[in-house]
């Protein structure tokens, strides 16, 4: 189990450096920061998001005025993860006020000694030079038993 947890950290240092890179490098302590303040067992509301687990699975309510994309992937599992900078459909949103509960059975990576998910979401912005980018990326982990 440690070496899982050390395993996705370091999976989650490396991402967040590429990301940083992709918008222009002055934005990663910025990054990191947010892991570190959202990386957390305890559902909760982050900057407008709620997350909690629910009877059926992973609940994400988006109390913000954007779009958010989204991810849940179990804590354990690991491949590797690239948020989705495509505004069309193909990227899983949450609109603005909706709600969303992704099955336990839909959590990439889910298994039965999983005991926590790990809750992914950003948004997808403008780059300036006529395409997207990924921006204000959050991490937090829930716990999917008691």
């Amino acid at each position: 189990m440690i070496v899982q947890r050390v395993v996705l950290a370091v999976l989650i240092g490396l991402f967040l450096i590429v990301e940083s890179c992709w918008q222009g490098g002055d934005s990663g302590s910025e990054a990191v920061e947010h892991v570190a303040q959202d990386a957390t067992p305890r559902p909760e509301a982050v900057d407008g998001i709620r997350v909690r687990r629910v009877r059926s699975g992973i609940e994400l309510a988006n109390g913000t005025e954007q779009p958010l994309a989204y991810a849940v992937w179990a804590q354990g599992f690991l491949g590797e993860f690239a948020p989705c900078d495509d505004p069309g459909p193909t990227c899983l949103r949450l609109e603005p006020g909706a709600r969303v509960v992704v099955p336990f059975d839909e959590i990439v990576g889910n298994g039965p000694d999983e005991v926590e998910a790990v809750v992914r979401w950003w948004r997808v912005v403008r780059d300036g030079a006529g395409g997207y980018r990924v921006d204000d990326l959050h991490v937090i982990g829930v716990a999917l038993e008691d």
